[in-house]
């Protein structure tokens, strides 16, 4: 993935809008996904990551997970846009999802489609597993 200078995806109406307009408004402009990444472990986890995906950099099949065309540009959002996804994100998916942020902690890959404001995440959190043994016998001189 790719990261040039591009200049920040804005939405046009206001941001006190309807998510779903706010979404359908960044549809409008090109862009067909909102795409996230997080991690944590150890107590403490965060969104690492949002971006805008234009309409050409993203494959989607049905019932696939989407993959970004290599090389693609990851467009900035403006500061109070990025605000808003990430606390759309965590109130609606995050705090729900399986513990991703204590322990041994997990995270996951989100995209947040524009044109039908359906979300699809490959969301993982890692598990500390243990094998036990039996050992016995006697002790000699």
């Amino acid at each position: 993935m790719s990261k040039e200078e591009t200049t920040e995806v804005k939405c046009t109406i206001p941001l006190d809008s309807g998510f779903t307009h706010i979404l359908f408004n960044l549809a409008s402009q090109g862009y067909s996904h909102i795409y996230v990444e997080y991690y944590g472990s150890g107590d403490s986890g965060a969104i690492e990551m949002i971006s805008a995906l234009k309409r050409e950099d993203v494959i989607e099949e049905e019932d696939q997970f989407p993959e970004i065309i290599r090389n693609t540009v990851h467009h900035d959002i403006e500061d109070d846009l990025k605000d808003l996804i990430e606390k759309r994100v965590y109130e609606n998916i995050l705090n729900d999802a399986t513990d991703w942020y204590n322990n041994e902690g997990g995270g996951g890959k989100l995209f947040i489609s524009t044109d039908d404001c359906k979300f699809k995440a490959d969301h993982y959190y890692n598990v500390n597993h243990e094998e036990h043994e039996d050992i016995d016998g006697t002790f000699g001189d």
